[in-house]
């Protein structure tokens, strides 16, 4: 039997990875019976940092500050972790969220390695609040829908063991009350996901107790006693885990058998996923399905499936499926998980959730997915996850007049700005246009023959073998339909280093990711710039500003030097509250307007009563649940026509929102818009969808010769959105 106990996954809850160094020496040098039953009867994998980034951050400023003594009083400087905090990596991605992801290399490593021992048992060790108690298992509702009902059962029977060696000292503790089982990226809802009894243990403390910390009560809590409490909860885990061994691995082996056999019987018995007009971003979601242990294969051939279901829950008779179609059977000992993520929208029996209520990867990642009642009669092998090829350039690069790229392709923006940046001119067909055979759609790269050297074909072929990019040689610019090569309907690329802002009162997760994207993901050029000296930075250096989600306090001269460069040429990118910040409702920066509320949103808001009476906290909490908007996934309707969502398909997407502002659809050119009826999976609350019905999710102003763009919500969130990746990309890269 194999327990596996994480420590230190918020790098600023450091008392997990003392712990972690005392029970390591416990379980190898231990001579007690009760040791010794451990090491007999259990494999047990201690990984005692999750995220060293972060505990480095912490640790470091923690002894920078620290006196000889530590200063109990919770005023004390010790207590004030500056920004942004060991919680989370050096991209400031949390990595309690991404188990089901795997956007960060420490998760993917550590699933990899999880995959090769899964355990019957994990635990996740986090702390809260230094003036709670410990909790420990079993969780709040919601409980997954995909998970049985047994595992309440078994994370009550943990739970007793716990209570058990708490008792002995008088230590305090709860279970239930909060942390849920709900969304499935979680350290303790991905394994349980895989077959374990995934937990989640908090002690007292966080970053705030320091290294001694007067609670509340009175009370002194220390980092001896945080350690010594998370010891004590990991020997008896595997304690009740080595008394109940033998039901354990029977679990484990029938959550596997049972799992096919629902698969077998279950009314959705496999997910279709179509390579469409971006076979990377497919491939992408099949990838990632696949590092998770699930099985996903191929169609050898091309092959027809009915009756299905498209993920719009349109009832489909028939359907073509080409070659390359992944499949993703349900039949499958990771049928839950694979169910789990896939699935249109999570079944909702609570109103509380702990983090977002809905994350369907087909959503996110844009594809369209069916849902089929049969197996498909096809040929079909497994998927080992590599991404796709590119095909370099296709025709003769000899003879040609001009190179296209579809915008469409995954890996475009890549391969885009490493010819900008090599000196290379290009431009942008702005409409559509047949040649050679062939359609291309708005967007499509155009890279002149003529003017770009004589080793274009070869700088081209290279690049985009690289990035994985199909190129085109086309031998003419005179189109079959549509306008031609030399048409002023294609203009001109130019090449524009970013500017990053940073500030503490951004969204460090939004920061994070759009450095994630530009640093790593597609090598676009960027320089990062706190917000406090935009004032002084020569702007003209710079073709684009990124202000990340936050909420944002700038001089009003910065505002208008701000607004100089982008009639200059600049182009400003504002997301979430870096966009609300930017309106003519705030800054100023723009002429663009919040939406504005519907006229039964407003009538309620100014004839509502003030209350009678008091009402009940719990009643206000339950109140705010249910107008309110956790995360959910709502629909979009683009434009096509705008540059901002060109190589994004003719839409719908999907967005994941936790918010309830959009802007007004009048006051600008709107890339998307939130459909009529925007809910599509998850919870939110009936004000927050009639504020957000019809309006405009995605705008872009002109401002001379420059623009803004801005999108009501971070479009680049926990980098799993990537349907909305290629807009954000658009932004920093079109005209």
């Amino acid at each position: 039997m194999v327990v596996w106990l994480s420590f230190n996954v918020h790098g600023n809850e450091p008392s997990s990875s003392e712990a972690a160094i005392a029970l390591l020496y416990q379980l190898v040098a231990g001579t007690d019976p009760r040791t010794e039953a451990i090491r007999k009867n259990a494999l047990v994998i201690l990984d005692p940092c999750l995220n060293p980034d972060g505990r480095e951050r912490y640790v470091r400023w923690f002894n920078g500050i620290a006196g000889d003594q530590p200063d109990p009083h919770p005023a004390s400087w010790e207590h004030f972790e500056p920004r942004p905090g060991g919680r989370t990596n050096h991209y400031y991605f949390d990595l309690n969220r991404d188990w089901a992801f795997l956007s960060q290399v420490e998760s993917r490593a550590r699933v990899a390695a999880y995959l090769r021992t899964p355990p019957q048992v994990h635990v996740d060790f986090h702390e809260m609040g230094a003036s709670s108690s410990y909790f420990f298992f079993p969780p709040v509702y919601p409980v997954n829908a995909n998970l049985p009902n047994d595992f309440v059962d078994w994370a009550k029977r943990f739970g007793r063991g716990n209570a058990a060696a708490f008792d002995r000292f008088g230590w305090a503790y709860y279970t239930r009350e909060n942390f849920d089982l709900f969304y499935p990226g979680y350290g303790d809802s991905w394994p349980s996901f895989q077959g374990a009894i995934g937990m989640t243990y908090e002690q007292a403390g966080h970053a705030m107790a320091g290294l001694a910390i007067r609670r509340d009560d009175d009370q002194v809590l220390t980092l001896r006693e945080r350690a010594w409490h998370h010891f004590m909860a990991a020997m008896a885990t595997c304690e009740t885990a080595v008394a109940n061994r033998a039901d354990l691995l029977r679990r484990f082996a029938d959550w596997h058998r049972t799992a096919i056999e629902e698969g077998e019987r279950e009314p959705v018995r496999e997910y279709l996923i179509p390579e469409g007009d971006d076979p990377s971003r497919a491939a992408a979601l099949a990838g990632l399905l696949v590092a998770q242990g699930i099985r996903v294969e191929r169609a050898g051939e091309g092959f027809v499936a009915g009756p299905l279901h498209d993920f719009d829950g349109h009832d489909v008779d028939r359907e073509s499926f080409p070659a390359g179609t992944y499949i993703v059977p349900l039949a499958q000992p990771r049928k839950r998980l694979a169910r789990a993520l896939l699935e249109p929208a999570p079944q909702l029996r609570d109103l509380y959730f702990y983090d977002v209520s809905a994350w369907s990867l087909p959503r996110a990642f844009g594809v369209a997915a069916y849902q089929l009642a049969r197996p498909a009669v096809t040929p079909r092998a497994p998927y080992d996850g590599a991404p796709p090829r590119g095909q370099g350039i296709v025709g003769d690069p000899r003879t040609a007049y001009a190179f296209l790229v579809d915008w469409r392709q995954g890996n475009a923006p890549k391969l885009v700005s490493s010819l900008l940046h090599a000196g290379v001119r290009l431009s942008v067909a702005t409409k559509e246009l047949r040649l050679g055979g062939h359609e291309h759609k708005r967007g499509t790269i155009v890279i002149p023959a003529a003017g770009n050297g004589a080793d274009l074909a070869e700088r081209v072929r290279v690049r985009a073998e690289a990035t994985g990019v199909t190129v085109v040689a086309v031998p003419t610019g005179l189109a079959e339909e549509g306008i031609d090569l030399g048409s002023d309907q294609v203009e001109p690329l130019r090449a524009r280093k970013t500017l990053l802002v940073e500030s503490p009162e951004m969204n460090d997760g939004s920061f994070g990711a759009v450095r994630y994207l530009l640093e790593r993901s597609f090598q676009v050029p960027f320089t990062i710039v706190p917000l406090d000296r935009l004032g002084d930075v020569r702007l003209t250096d710079f073709g684009a500003i990124v202000f990340p989600d936050g909420r944002y306090l700038v001089p009003q001269d910065t505002v208008v030097k701000v607004r100089r460069w982008m009639e200059g040429g600049g182009v400003f990118v504002g997301l979430g509250g870096g966009a609300l910040w930017a309106t003519a409702d705030y800054s100023g920066l723009t002429s663009v307007h919040r939406a504005k509320l519907s006229a039964a949103v407003a009538a309620r808001a100014s004839s509502a009563p003030a209350p009678a009476r008091y009402v009940p906290a719990e009643q206000r909490r339950a109140e705010s649940r249910r107008t309110g908007n956790p995360g959910a996934i709502l629909k979009l309707d683009l434009d096509p026509a705008s540059s901002v969502v060109y190589g994004c398909g003719d839409g719908p997407l999907y967005v994941l929102a936790a918010g309830e502002e959009g802007f007004d659809p009048q006051s600008s050119e709107c890339a998307a818009l939130y459909a009529s009826e925007p809910r599509v999976a998850g919870f939110v609350g009936s004000d927050a969808v009639e504020r957000l019905a019809g309006a405009a999710f995605a705008v872009a102003e002109r401002a001379g010769r420059g623009r803004a763009v801005l999108f009501s919500e971070d479009p680049n969130f926990r980098l799993v959105w990537q349907g909305l990746t290629k807009a954000f990309l658009n932004a920093l890269l079109m005209p």
